[in-house]
């Protein structure tokens, strides 16, 4: 606690005067309430500030996926899908055109 309050509280101790001890008590306990509210609206803040950062990395990832996925489709309607033709995307998002033989049974 700052020195000058520690001598206000002290001096109102003393005074046996309970009523400005206890309205002293209530600003003490008011300004503690304010200090928590702040340090919450603080922390709401920040915390929409991630889910913002968040929502766009999760849409930046979204756009390169349908771009992805859009090319992969335009190869595969260029070449025409043949029944005997398997399509494997790899994780880069590269395109191999492996023909495996169907065998039917």
């Amino acid at each position: 606690m700052l020195p000058f309050l520690r001598k206000i509280r002290k001096t109102l101790i003393d005074s046996s005067s309970t009523k400005k001890y206890f309205i002293y008590a209530i600003g003490e306990i008011a300004l503690v309430v304010i200090g928590i509210l702040i340090a919450l609206q603080i922390n709401n803040w920040n915390e929409r500030r991630k889910d913002s950062i968040r929502e766009t990395n999760i849409l930046k990832d979204l756009v390169e996926n349908l771009e992805s996925n859009s090319n992969i489709l335009e190869r595969i309607s260029q070449d025409g899908f043949k029944r005997d033709s398997v399509y494997l995307v790899k994780p880069s998002s590269s395109l191999l055109k492996t023909n495996y033989p169907i065998t039917t049974h």
